[in-house]
C-alpha cells in the first residue's frame, strides 16, 4: 500500500501527539496529584489513603486510551514498513524470541558495566518502583501490562517508526533506544536500557507488528517482577529441591 505525502505528514503529527501525551503523563503528577488525593478522600472518606500508586495507574490508563484514540487509523501502523506484517503466530514467536534476546542482551550489558565501567549491579530505578509497589500493589499492573504498551507506542512506533523512513534501521533504532534509556532516569545503567530498546526495535522491524515488542516487553517486565518479589522464595525452593534430590 502506498502512502502519499499528506498521509505521512498526518502520521508524523499523530506520533508527535502520542509523545506529548506520554510526556504529559510523566509530569502530570506534579500538579494533579494533590487534587486527585482530595478527590479520593471525598469519595472514600479515608484521609490516610496513599494516592501516588493509584494516580500512576489511572493516569497511565487515561494516557493509553488517548493514544488508542489518536492511533485508530490502521494506516498509521501499516505505514512504517514497505511490507505487510507477519502472521499472528510469527508475531507471537518474535515476541518470545525478543524476550529471550533482551535477557541475554541485558546480561551482557550489565557485565560490561560492572567489569569495565565499575558500575554496581542492580537498578535504582527498578528498586524504587518495586519499593513503591510494595506499598501500592496496583503499580504492578502498570509495570507488567500498561507500561510496556505505552512505551512501545512511544519509542518504537512514534520515534523509531517515524525515523525509519528518512534514515535507516541503525539510526532510528539507536535514537529511539537512547530516548528509551534516558526516560528511565537511571543514568548509571544507560547501556542496559539502550540495549533493551535496540532489541525491541529489532523485533518490531522483523515482525512488522507493534504487538511483538509489546509481548517481549511485557514478558521482560513480568519476569523482573517475579524475580524481584519472589526471588528469595524461588531460591529457597530451588535449594530445598536440590537437597531433596541428593537425600534420595
Amino acid at each position: 500500500m502506498a502512502y502519499n505525502v499528506k498521509d505521512l505528514k498526518k502520521y508524523f503529527f499523530i506520533s508527535l501527539a502520542v509523545i506529548v501525551v506520554y510526556a504529559f503523563m510523566q509530569v502530570s503528577g506534579l500538579f494533579l496529584l494533590e487534587p486527585f488525593y482530595k478527590l479520593l478522600v471525598a469519595i472514600t472518606g479515608d484521609a490516610t489513603i496513599q494516592p501516588a500508586g493509584i494516580y500512576l495507574v489511572v493516569s497511565a490508563v487515561i494516557a493509553l486510551l488517548v493514544m488508542l484514540l489518536l492511533t485508530r487509523d490502521k494506516g498509521y501502523w501499516y505505514s512504517v514498513f514497505n511490507a505487510p506484517r507477519k502472521n499472528y503466530g510469527t508475531v507471537v514467536l518474535w515476541g518470545i524470541i525478543g524476550f529471550i534476546f533482551v535477557l541475554f542482551g541485558q546480561g551482557l550489558a550489565a557485565y560490561l558495566e560492572t567489569t569495565y565501567l565499575g558500575i554496581d549491579m542492580g537498578s535504582e530505578n527498578t528498586a524504587q518502583i518495586f519499593e513503591a509497589a510494595k506499598a501500592a500493589p496496583i503499580i504492578l499492573i502498570l509495570v507488567a501490562i500498561i507500561g510496556p504498551i505505552l512505551e512501545e507506542f512511544v519509542f518504537r512506533r512514534s520515534i523509531f517508526g517515524t525515523l525509519l523512513g528518512p534514515t535507516n534501521f541503525i539510526v532510528a533504532a539507536l535514537i529511539s533506544s537512547l530516548a528509551f534509556a534516558v526516560i528511565h532516569f537511571d543514568f548509571d545503567h544507560l547501556l542496559v536500557y539502550t540495549v533493551s530498546g535496540f532489541i525491541f526495535a529489532f523485533v518490531y522491524n522483523k515482525s512488522r507488528s507493534i504487538m511483538a515488542p509489546i509481548i517481549a516487553h511485557m514478558l521482560l517486565n513480568t519476569f523482573v517482577t517475579i524475580a524481584q518479589f519472589f526471588g528469595e522464595d524461588l531460591q529457597r525452593l530451588t535449594d530445598e529441591s536440590i537437597q531433596f534430590i541428593f537425600f534420595f
